[in-house]
């Protein structure tokens, strides 16, 4: 077997699903921080438990609080171990690679449980809409690895389309990328039975009053979002939690990740003003940094004045009707409103 273009096919969750397809159940045991996910490898679900009467037939820990144990119903080979640990400390160590262990969502809170139950029994169509960097494309790869059997080329441009046992699926990374005769492709597949599921930074209306997705493609795919809110809006805890994993399966020494936590931690956890050059090594590029400032403006403005678009307009010195479009560009729309502007104008 060649493990290696197999691995990069698969990745490490399909590796073992195609291994020990003939062992009946396995499960993979996630732990750390006291928490502990039980996978049921054979099934493609989160178990209530794991079955201990299986063998534990490989053992993986990152030496930072973060352990990772195999049970099976069949004996590996003598080399299984020396594979399977250098693919996993491959993954651990590359900042670019996504962890494909497993495709569900570390157990850090009720999001994760909620993520882990949409990766189990998603819809037939599905649009993860949300900031960058808030997760939705960890989900899709979930959805690939254990809906489609390999892992999804997950560039913003790319299109994902599999012939499965089940059906046609597509996995879109970013729905505004999509030329209009592939929309139409996408729609008549669907309409057929084939499934659907991207991800998207912008707003679907937005994308539909720019015609940049059609108005019968928007129709389809309107009512089947998933909203992920920015990392700004969750709650410290399940920040906390994040940070916690982020440390236990990466370790501390990496340069890369340590410049995306400490981004991380300003941004949510101790209130510090954003810097341009963690922002910058998040990889966002100049008109990154202009929406980090943008938003954080919105947002401190907000606090001084309340929802009062007029108010926050004047403040940040533009037209209502830019303030508006950014707020829908963001996602703000929470952050102020018109009704805000009447009722400061009845105030005695």
């Amino acid at each position: 077997m060649d493990i290696w273009s197999k691995y990069t096919q698969l990745g490490i969750w399909g590796l073992w699903r195609e291994f020990f397809s003939s062992a009946g159940d396995w499960f993979l045991l996630i732990r750390f921080a006291g928490r502990s996910l039980a996978v049921n490898g054979r099934l493609g679900c989160v178990a209530e438990q794991n079955d201990l009467s299986l063998a534990e037939v490989f053992t993986w820990s990152s030496g930072h609080g973060f352990t990772l144990v195999l049970f099976a119903g069949i004996e590996p080979p003598q080399s299984f171990s020396d594979y399977w640990s250098l693919l996993l400390h491959y993954e651990s160590a590359n900042a670019d690679r996504r962890p494909s262990f497993s495709p569900f969502v570390a157990p850090v809170g009720e999001w994760s449980v909620k993520l882990n139950g949409l990766l189990t029994q998603p819809a037939q169509i599905l649009v993860l809409n949300g900031q960058p960097g808030v997760g939705k494309r960890t989900v899709l790869q979930g959805l690939s690895l254990l809906h489609a059997g390999r892992l999804a080329e997950l560039e913003p441009q790319s299109l994902n389309h599999w012939i499965t046992p089940s059906g046609d699926i597509w996995i879109v990374p970013e729905l505004a990328m999509l030329e209009s005769d592939v929309q139409a492709r996408i729609q008549k597949s669907v309409g057929k039975g084939a499934r659907l599921w991207a991800a998207t930074a912008y707003d679907l209306a937005i994308l539909r009053a720019r015609k940049i997705i059609s108005s019968s493609f928007a129709d389809m795919v309107f009512e089947q979002k998933i909203h992920f809110p920015p990392v700004s809006r969750r709650s410290q805890e399940e920040i906390e939690a994040f940070v916690e994993f982020w440390q236990a399966f990466h370790g501390q020494a990496r340069p890369k990740q340590q410049t995306n936590l400490e981004f991380l931690k300003q941004r949510t956890l101790t209130g510090a003003q954003l810097s341009v050059g963690s922002i910058l090594e998040e990889g966002s590029g100049l008109r990154g940094v202009i929406a980090e400032f943008e938003k954080e403006a919105i947002r401190q403005a907000h606090a001084r004045v309340g929802r009062s678009q007029h108010k926050i307009a004047r403040l940040l010195k533009v037209s209502r009707g830019s303030l508006q479009h950014k707020l829908r560009k963001y996602q703000l729309e929470s952050y102020a409103s018109a009704d805000a502007d009447t009722e400061d104008e009845g105030a005695p």
